[in-house]
C-alpha cells in the first residue's frame, strides 16, 4: 500500500515557543532541564539543556502540523542525566481550541506533577491554504533572540497537479524575514526532499517575483501534501543571481576548492609549489620588481644550533635554510654537532661547535605614540634551552598510549582539523593528533614545559607550537609523523601567548606573554628570527594574517588594534581607530577574503573594519556574553564561538546568519574549526565535540575533568579507573576502549579516591572531610560520614576490605570498620602531614606508613605505634621501602613484578626495575604529579594537577 497516499494534509501549523522555565524542582541543588514537546506520535522536538539552573532560559521555537485544532500539545520537563534515564520533572498539556488564529499568545502553564513550577510559552496557530508554496511571516518571527532556522526543519512534501491558474502581476512585499522560495516544476506524483540549509532567508525582489510568475504560466502548477518517505530529485541549474543566494553548506564545490592531497618531500618543495594543491588559500601572486629594485641582502648570522636528527622517511618534510633573494649567491657553513647519551632512557644532550658573527642590528620606527617610538633590535642569542629528541628505536618499559585532556581553560584557537581529516590539539607539555576514525593518538613530545598555543599551516600538514616560561621554546613539527622541523627561543618571558603561519606558509609571528607583550616575526626561510618589536602596554591576545598578502596581518587585544605589516623582514605596526571612552576587549581576530578585519570582543559584537581606513565600519551582536574564537573558511563562511556555548556561522560576505548550533553541552567555547559540513569546538571544561552543521547535531569526542585533578583509583577486576576533581564530579573510564564511561556529581571537591580489594565499593574523600562510598559498577551511594574537620589527604583499604582507614590534613589517621557500617573504631595521632606511601600487612593488623622519609608501623587494633617487629610482619607490598630511598618522588606505585615508578614535581615519571637501577625517564605532565597507579600489570595512570590531563601508558614486554 503507498504510505503516500494515507497520509492526511496539515489543515494548521502551530508555532511553539519555549521561552523560560520558573522554580523548576527547588528540590534538588542542581537541576539540568530540558523540555520534549511531542505532538501525535510522529512529531516530536527536544529543547537544549540548560545546565544548573532552576529558572531555565530556552528561547527555542518549533513547528507542528495540526489537522484538528482539538490535538493536544504535551510538554515534559526532564533532568538530564548522562548514562540512566532523565526523571521527569513536570508535564504540561496544551490545548489550542479556544486560541484565536494569526495571534500570538503568550501564557504561564504550571507544571503537572510537582508542587511549583511554571514554564512560559508562546503559541501562534495559522491556517495552512491547500496552494500554499512556503512558511509565513508571523509575530514570533519578531521576538528577540528569535532563530529563524529552527523553522526550516520542514518535513518532506510532495506536489500534486492542480488546475492551471491565469498570470497574475504582483507587487513586491514589504521587508519580511522570510522569502517565499519558488516552486519547482517537476512531474505528477515525484517527491522531493527540502534541503535543511539554515540560511536566513530576504525579501523577495521585484525581478524573481516576475521570473516566478512566468514560470507558473509556462509549466502547470502543483498542490502540496506530506509524505512520510524520504526522497530526492535532481533540481535544475538556476541563474547565477539566484544561485548566489543559495546556503553555501550546501553547495557542491568546485573543483578549485576540492583539496587533493599530494605529499612533498621537503619543506621548501611545498613553498615553492606556485599553487599547493593542500593549500587552504591560494598564496598571492609575487610582485614583479627590476633589477635595481630587489630588496637588499640581509646578512646571516651563525647561530648555535642543534643538528636535527635525520627522519628516514621520504614524506617527512624538513626545513632547509634559503637566503632572501639576491643578486649574489651566499655561501653557508654547517655546524657540527654530536649527540652525547647519559642513559639509555634519558633524553640526548645536544652539543655543538658554534661559529662567530656580526650582530645584526636593525631599527623600526612605530607610528603611535603608545607604542615605544625607538627599538633596538638585540643580538639573536644562542639557544638555551633545547627540545627533547627522543630516539623512536631504544627499548623502554612502557610507551604513552592515550591523553585524556585538552588545554580548553586558557588560550584560544589551539584546536585544528589537518589535511588528512584528523584534529591537532595540545594538552599538557604534549602535543596531540587524533585519530577520528580509530580513535587512537600520536604525540609530539619534544615540548619541556606547558604549550600555551598552537598554530597551523595553510597546508594542514605542520603545526607550529609554543610554550611557557623564559626564553621559551617554539617548534614547528609535522601532524603525520609528529617529527620536529625546528625550534626557535624568543624573549617572550611570560611565554608564548599566540602563534600564527602567514598565507605562505613563510613566516611566523608570535605574541609574548612578558610586560613588554613582545611581538616576534620568524622567517622560516632563512630559519632564523629576523625582528621583533614591542607591543602594546595592555596585553595582547591573538594575530591573524592577511590570506591575499603575506606581510600584512593584524594584531589585537585589551583596548588596542594594530594594523601590521612585515614587509623586508620588518615589523610596522599602525593603530586602529577606536573611541577613546572605548573599553573594547578584542578576543579573536580573522581578516576575511574580501578584505574586511573582522574582530569579536568581550561584549559579545563582531566589528567588521575598513583595512585601508582602520575604522568600525559595521557591528553587530553575535553572542550573549564573550565571544572568543574566530575562524575564516574557503567556503564562504566563518564561524564563531562564544561564552554561551552557541557555534554561528555567518556568510563571508554580507555577514548574515546561517545557522545557529547549541546541541554543544560542554561549556563556553575556547576554539572552533570547520571542515566538511562538521565544527569542532574546544570548551573550557576540556573537553572537544564536534557538531554536525546540517542536522544540529553534536558528539564529545574528548571528554576530561573541568577542573584540577587529585583522585585516582584503577579497578582490580577490570580495566577501568575513576578519577576524581575539583570540579565536583568523578569519572570512570575504559582502558581498553580509551572512552569516557559515566560521570556522578559530588557534594564537594574529591581528595582522594580508592577502590576496595574486591572491586566492589570506591570510597571517596572530600576537602571538608567527608567521605561517601559508592557501589563501583553503577555509582550508587551506600554510606557517607562526616566526622573528619580538617580534610581528606589519603585513603586506603585493608587487603580483605575490611578497614578502611583515613588520613586528615592534621596528621592523623582515622580507622572506620566497614563490616559495621563504616563505624570509626580508632584514631591514630602523629601520623604525619606528608606522606608518600602505605603498606599494608597480610594479616590486615598493621599498617606501615613513610612520612618525609620516615616509616613508622601502627597496630589498627590498639593505634599505637609498633617497634622491633619488621622483620616478624609480611608486608603486601613494599612501597614504603622504594619511598624511603627515592627522596624526589611526590607519589609512588609498585607492580606485580616489584618495579616501582615515582612521579615528580617537574612532571617527570621515572621506571625503576631496581633499586640499584638506573631510571627511564618519561615526559608527558607540564606539573606536579599527584599520582601514578599500576593497572593490573598491563598499563601505568598518571594525573597531573594543574595541567588537568589524565595519561595512559601501556606497559610493554
Amino acid at each position: 500500500m503507498n504510505t503516500n497516499k494515507q497520509r492526511t494534509n496539515y489543515q494548521y501549523w502551530v508555532f511553539v515557543k519555549t521561552v523560560c522555565g520558573k522554580d523548576i524542582d527547588l528540590k534538588k541543588k542542581e537541576c539540568d532541564p530540558y523540555c520534549v514537546l511531542k505532538m501525535g506520535t510522529k512529531q516530536q522536538y527536544r529543547t537544549k539543556v540548560v545546565m544548573d539552573s532552576h529558572q531555565p532560559q530556552f528561547d527555542q521555537v518549533f513547528r507542528f502540523g495540526a489537522i484538528t485544532l482539538k490535538e493536544k500539545l504535551l510538554i515534559q520537563v526532564n533532568h538530564f542525566e548522562n548514562f540512566t534515564s532523565d526523571p521527569c520533572l513536570g508535564k504540561v498539556q496544551v490545548d489550542f481550541s479556544s486560541l484565536e488564529q494569526n495571534v500570538t499568545h503568550t501564557k504561564w502553564y504550571p507544571l503537572e506533577g510537582i508542587s511549583k513550577g511554571e514554564i512560559q510559552l508562546q503559541l501562534y496557530v495559522h491556517l495552512t491554504p491547500k496552494q500554499r508554496r512556503s512558511l509565513v511571516t508571523h509575530p514570533i518571527l519578531l521576538q528577540p533572540k528569535f532563530q529563524p532556522q529552527q523553522f526550516l526543519q520542514i518535513k518532506t512534501q510532495t506536489l500534486q497537479q492542480p488546475k492551471p491558474q491565469p498570470k497574475t502581476q504582483t507587487q513586491p512585499q514589504k521587508q519580511t524575514l522570510i522569502k517565499p522560495q519558488p516552486k519547482q516544476v517537476i512531474s505528477q506524483n515525484t517527491e522531493i526532499k527540502k534541503v535543511e540549509n539554515k540560511i536566513p532567508l530576504k525579501t523577495r525582489t521585484q525581478t524573481q517575483t516576475q521570473k516566478i510568475t512566468e514560470t507558473q504560466t509556462q509549466t502547470q502548477t502543483h498542490k502540496i501534501t506530506e509524505p512520510k518517505q524520504i526522497t530526492t530529485i535532481q533540481k535544475k541549474p538556476e541563474t547565477q543571481q539566484n544561485s548566489q543566494n543559495k546556503n553555501p553548506l550546501t553547495q557542491k564545490k568546485s573543483p578549485v576548492i576540492q583539496r587533493q592531497k599530494p605529499i612533498y618531500n621537503s619543506y621548501t618543495q611545498l613553498n615553492k609549489a606556485k599553487k599547493s594543491p593542500i593549500s587552504t588559500r591560494t598564496p598571492p601572486k609575487p610582485i614583479q620588481r627590476s633589477q635595481s629594485q630587489q630588496p637588499k641582502p640581509i646578512p646571516r648570522t651563525q647561530i648555535n644550533r642543534p643538528i636535527k636528527p635525520k627522519i628516514n622517511s621520504s614524506i617527512s618534510p624538513i626545513l632547509t635554510k634559503r637566503s632572501l633573494q639576491t643578486t649574489t649567491t651566499t655561501t653557508t657553513t654547517t655546524t657540527n654537532s654530536s649527540i652525547q647519551k647519559t642513559n639509555n632512557t634519558i633524553s640526548p644532550k645536544l652539543t655543538k661547535n658554534t661559529t662567530t658573527s656580526k650582530p645584526i642590528t636593525t631599527t623600526t620606527s612605530t607610528q603611535n605614540s603608545n607604542l615605544r617610538s625607538t627599538y633596538q633590535k638585540k643580538t639573536i642569542f644562542p639557544k638555551h634551552l633545547q627540545p627533547r629528541i627522543i630516539d623512536p628505536n631504544l627499548q623502554t618499559k612502557m610507551k604513552l598510549e592515550y591523553v585524556y585532556g585538552y588545554r580548553g581553560w586558557e588560550g584560544r584557537n589551539n584546536l585544528h582539523y589537518t589535511y588528512n581529516g584528523n584534529i591537532v590539539y595540545i594538552a599538557a607539555s604534549i602535543g596531540v593528533v587524533l585519530n577520528l576514525q580509530t580513535n587512537t593518538q600520536n604525540f609530539f613530545l619534544c615540548h619541556t614545559d606547558t604549550i600555551l598555543c598552537m598554530g597551523i599551516h595553510p597546508s594542514g600538514r605542520f603545526v607550529v607550537t609554543g610554550q611557557d616560561g623564559d626564553e621559551p621554546l617554539i617548534c614547528v613539527w609535522d601532524v603525520e609523523t609528529c617529527k620536529l622541523i625546528d625550534s626557535f627561543n624568543v624573549e617572550h618571558d611570560g611565554g608564548v601567548v599566540y602563534a600564527t603561519f602567514s598565507i605562505d606558509g613563510k613566516k611566523i609571528i608570535t605574541i609574548g606573554g612578558d610586560d613588554d607583550h613582545t611581538i616576534t616575526l620568524i622567517s622560516l626561510e632563512d630559519n632564523r628570527i629576523v625582528d621583533d618589536i614591542q607591543g602594546n602596554d595592555n596585553k595582547s591576545l591573538c594575530v591573524d594574517f592577511d590570506p591575499n598578502d603575506p606581510n600584512r596581518f593584524v594584531i589585537c587585544g585589551i583596548r588596542h588594534i594594530y594594523f601590521g605589516n612585515c614587509q623586508n623582514g620588518k615589523l610596522t605596526l599602525k593603530e586602529g581607530e577606536l573611541n577613546k571612552k572605548s573599553n573594547d576587549m578584542f578576543l579573536s581576530v580573522m581578516i576575511n577574503y574580501n578584505g574586511d578585519v573582522v574582530t569579536s570582543n568581550s561584549k559579545g559584537e563582531i566589528l567588521i573594519w575598513d583595512y585601508s581606513e582602520m575604522k568600525i565600519k559595521k557591528r553587530f551582536r553575535a553572542h550573549v556574553g564573550p565571544c572568543v574564537s574566530l575562524h575564516n573558511t574557503q567556503e564562504g563562511v566563518f564561524v564563531s564561538g562564544g561564552k554561551d556555548g552557541k557555534i554561528k556561522l555567518f556568510k563571508s560576505d554580507d555577514y548574515t546568519l546561517i545557522v545557529t548550533i547549541s546541541s554543544i553541552v560542554g561549556g563556553p567555547i575556547r576554539a572552533v574549526d570547520y571542515k566538511d559540513g562538521f565544527v569542532i569546538v574546544g570548551t573550557n571544561k576540556n573537553e572537544i565535540w564536534r557538531a554536525n552543521v546540517r542536522t544540529n547535531k553534536a558528539e564529545c569526542l574528548i571528554f576530561c575533568h573541568g577542573e584540577q585533578i587529585h583522585g585516582l583509583a584503577c579497578d582490580p577486576k577490570k580495566k577501568l579507573i575513576v578519577t576524581g576533581s575539583d570540579d565536583r564530579t568523578i569519572r570512570s573510564w575504559d582502558v581498553l576502549k580509551r572512552k569516557f564511561l559515566r560521570k556522578k556529581p559530588v557534594n564537594g571537591q574529591p581528595r582522594s579516591v580508592v577502590f576496595s580489594n574486591n572491586g566492589a565499593f570506591i570510597a571517596v574523600g572530600l576537602r571538608d572531610g567527608e567521605f561517601i562510598i559508592f557501589r563501583a559498577s553503577d555509582f550508587t551511594q551506600i554510606a557517607n560520614k562526616k566526622e573528619i574537620t580538617t580534610g581528606v589527604e589519603t585513603m586506603s583499604f585493608s587487603p580483605d576490605s575490611h578497614y578502611l582507614i583515613i588520613l586528615d590534613g592534621s596528621g592523623e589517621l582515622h580507622v572506620y570498620d566497614s563490616f559495621l557500617g563504616f563505624k570509626k573504631s580508632k584514631i591514630i595521632n602523629n601520623v604525619g602531614t606528608d606522606v608518600s606511601a602505605m603498606d599494608w600487612s597480610d594479616s590486615n593488623k598493621y599498617v606501615r606508613i613513610c612520612n618525609l622519609g620516615v616509616v613508622s608501623t601502627y597496630s589498627i587494633e590498639t593505634g599505637q605505634v609498633e617497634t622491633g617487629i619488621e622483620g616478624k610482619i609480611n608486608w603486601v607490598t613494599q612501597k614504603c621501602v622504594y619511598a624511603k630511598t627515592v627522596k624526589d618522588a611526590t607519589t609512588i606505585d609498585i607492580n606485580q613484578s616489584n618495579h616501582f615508578i615515582i612521579g615528580q614535581n617537574s612532571g617527570n615519571i621515572k621506571y625503576f626495575n631496581t633499586l640499584q637501577s638506573e631510571p627511564e625517564i618519561y615526559y608527558g605532565h607540564s606539573r606536579k604529579i599527584i599520582k601514578v597507579s599500576f593497572l593490573q600489570n598491563s598499563h601505568l595512570i598518571s594525573i597531573g594537577g594543574e595541567d588537568k590531563c589524565i595519561l595512559q601508558w601501556k606497559l610493554l614486554n
